[in-house]
């Protein structure tokens, strides 16, 4: 029996982090896509939340799985995140000025955004993350090898 030495590419623990922001800040974001878009529109505006949530659900798992194409997505929807409240901030101090609360919320969305999409877009942690999935399937296709035996 040979012995093989391979290091271990663990999940990082703000994962966590990304995936609870994938779930609340990228489930907001559509509703709120969803609300302009519709127009009032009922029948729309009643299957939104539902629409929200399965994608919120979808990103999610799969950015706890540190998958690529999904960390890249997730990255892309939280500067639109960004701009679209940026817009909707500027627009806050145009019309209400420096005091409204509601300043303080937008700005709640857009800097989590902006670290979560610099965290997720950064090369070094796509590299890890292709890492980390070829290190998962090598290990289930030998857990599976093992158990065929």
């Amino acid at each position: 029996m040979t012995s093989q030495t391979s290091i271990s590419i663990s999940r990082p623990w703000y994962v966590y982090l990304i995936a609870l922001w994938s779930f609340f800040g990228v489930g907001s974001f559509i509703l709120s896509v969803a609300r302009l878009l519709a127009g009032g529109n009922q029948s729309i505006l009643k299957f939104a939340p539902i629409v929200a949530l399965i994608f919120s659900i979808v990103i999610l798992v799969n950015v706890i799985q540190m998958k690529r194409k999904f960390l890249i997505i997730f990255g892309v929807l939280c500067i639109l995140i960004a701009l679209w409240n940026s817009f909707g901030l500027i627009s806050a101090i145009h019309s209400l000025g420096l005091s409204n609360p509601i300043i303080f919320l937008l700005l709640f969305y857009i800097i989590p955004s902006i670290a979560m999409a610099a965290v997720t877009l950064r090369p070094k942690f796509l590299n890890r993350a292709d890492q980390f999935c070829k290190q998962k399937t090598q290990d289930s296709i030998r857990k599976s090898a093992i158990g065929s035996l």
